[in-house]
């Protein structure tokens, strides 16, 4: 009975990891989502953006995320790649 106790909590533990929601770092959601280069044709590109494939829902306060880290208030974000801009 115990055991049995202790794997439901485990499991319960596990689900709501899952379901965890990824906190915005200070000044992330000033971040600028951008899709069209000429969005940032005149910044500096500041690192590569790396979005985990279990990201889910989470990708956006990710990208948000890693663009402050590199030093960026811009994100260019497309299908296959995303990097971080510092823009004026």
């Amino acid at each position: 009975m115990r055991r049995r106790f202790v794997s439901a909590l485990i499991l319960t533990f596990g689900l709501l990891s899952a379901c965890a929601t990824t906190v915005l770092a200070p000044g992330a959601d000033k971040v600028r989502m951008a899709s069209n280069p000429s969005d940032v044709a005149t910044c500096k590109a500041t690192g590569n953006i790396n979005i985990p494939q279990n990201a889910g829902l989470n990708a956006d306060n990710i990208v948000r995320n890693q663009t402050v880290g590199f030093g960026g208030n811009t994100a260019f974000v497309t299908p296959g790649s995303s990097i971080a801009y510092l823009c004026p």
